[in-house]
């Protein structure tokens, strides 16, 4: 009896070792959490935070834009709306490539100042990935890492500078690390209208001032040594002219999605299809080559814009020379529209970087504000930018022309199927007769304003508002 109590008892231990060995095994296949979550709270904020990047892509469904607003009509951040960013999977490619986050916080505070405080855990040592924490602020500054606990001070909206930063989480694996998994990472940001007297002993997360690089390069079509209307701007780049026949295109796409020519430029690939109307019209690129269905790449360049005012604060308001970019767009009012979300978020993460980004003041898009756009009825009839004060009347100030990138996209052209003019949308909408829906306002070849939308005619012509670093020429000109 004793010796079958042994074996039971002996058999009962093993079948434990074998559960629990194959607990061990299973627990260890399973994949680490590769989640990611930013959280914000906010006491008294009147802050906006634009979507978030993944690689310079947005994350559709995972990071939306938030407003803090002590009008609650305006906040989409209330406690029974998105206020995380959540379920981010994040992963190391093959080749081991940095994984980064971004995203810009704006002070809407008239006349307060925003502190945003960080809090976030650093990488343990086994996990084989450091966690890099950056910002940039304004257009005075270089990037300056951030630790934990540490807080950044936004001046009030009203304020010149300093009201905007861009946050970026970079995550990179330790050199000569052959595995490296991604783990639950959480950033927890604080936002207070009020900022708060530092104590000296805590990290103010304040950046690095450099005052003598403007990220833009401006040229004197006055020839008076100042910056100001009629001057072009020469800031952020994107696709544009059509590849050289000598430049030949080898390796893979870049994060934007650019190859490399044998120039060491950037260049975008562009299938033109057959129903291009360029292509069918017989329209010619600007090398004076016929726009052809098939494969075609562009290259990227410095996006030309036109300066319509400048005020004596140094702000100035640019439209681009070109419609640069041909984006699809349904019959339907501006804001809202996929057309604007392309503008605002993808468009704006690739043709800037984050020093360019930071120089940005907001526009007033409808209720909101925007850090991009394009132009409005009441821009289109402003004297003061050079326009005819008058919707109805042709006004060739108003005519654009497209890049040889959005020809080759499917941008409209001018009916008269002679040239690369075309229509383009506005911001401001009108009511459509005897029914509840509103279409943008165009502008068409001839530079007359009408109430009749082109859903071919889809072109982006961008304004932005933006801080010079000095409104004379000699400070900012290469």
């Amino acid at each position: 009896m004793k010796q079958k109590t042994k074996i039971i008892v002996g058999v009962s231990i093993a079948v434990v070792l074998v559960i629990t060995i194959v607990l061990i095994v299973i627990l260890s296949m399973k994949p680490a959490s590769s989640t990611t979550k930013v959280t914000f709270t906010s006491e008294n904020a009147e802050a906006m935070i634009t979507q978030g990047q993944l690689n310079g892509q947005n994350v559709e469904g995972k990071m939306d834009s938030l407003t803090f607003s002590s009008d609650s009509t305006k906040n989409t951040a209330t406690t029974d709306k998105l206020n995380t960013w959540d379920g981010l999977e994040l992963a190391f490619d093959e080749e081991k490539n940095d994984v980064t986050i971004s995203f810009n916080i704006f002070n809407q505070n008239v006349d307060k100042e925003l502190n945003v405080r960080l809090s976030f855990a650093d990488a343990k040592e086994s996990d084989n990935y450091t966690v890099t924490v950056t910002a940039v602020k304004d257009s005075e500054s270089s990037s300056s890492g951030i630790e934990s606990g540490s807080t950044i001070t936004l001046a009030e909206n009203s304020a010149p500078n300093g009201k905007l930063v861009t946050i970026t989480i970079i995550f990179s694996v330790v050199d000569d690390t052959k595995d490296a998994t991604i783990k639950g990472f959480e950033l927890a940001i604080a936002l207070q209208s009020e900022a708060s007297e530092s104590t000296g002993d805590e990290n103010t997360g304040d950046i690095d001032p450099n005052p003598n690089d403007p990220h833009y390069q401006v040229v004197d079509n006055n020839s008076n040594n100042i910056v100001d209307a009629g001057d072009e701007i020469l800031y952020g780049h994107y696709p544009s002219t059509i590849k050289a026949s000598s430049v030949t295109i080898s390796g893979e796409a870049d994060a934007n999605g650019y190859y490399t020519g044998s120039d060491g430029e950037k260049y975008a690939l562009v299938e033109v299809a057959d129903t291009n109307r360029a292509y069918q019209y017989n329209i010619e690129y600007s090398n004076g080559a016929r726009v052809n269905a098939g494969t075609a790449y562009f290259k990227v360049e410095p996006i030309v814009w036109i300066v319509l005012d400048v005020d004596d604060q140094g702000n100035a308001v640019l439209w681009t020379e070109k419609a640069i970019a041909y984006q699809g767009i349904d019959n339907t009012a501006y804001i809202g529209n996929s057309f604007q979300e392309w503008l605002t978020g993808e468009f704006l993460s690739v043709a800037f970087d984050a020093h360019e980004r930071a120089i940005l003041n907001p526009i007033t898009v409808g209720d909101g504000q925007d850090l991009i756009s394009v132009m409005s009825l009441e821009d289109m009839t402003n004297t003061e930018y050079g326009f005819n004060s008058s919707m109805f009347q042709a006004d060739l100030a108003r005519r654009k022309y497209v890049t040889d990138y959005a020809m080759a996209q499917g941008a409209g052209i001018s009916v008269d199927q002679t040239s690369s003019a075309t229509d383009y949308y506005l911001c401001t909408n009108y009511m459509i007769s005897n029914k509840d829906s509103q279409l943008p306002y165009t502008v068409t070849t001839s530079g007359r304003i009408t109430d009749v939308s082109y859903t071919v005619n889809a072109v982006v012509v961008p304004t932005v508002n933006i801080k010079l670093d000095s409104t004379t020429v000699s400070s900012v000109a290469e």
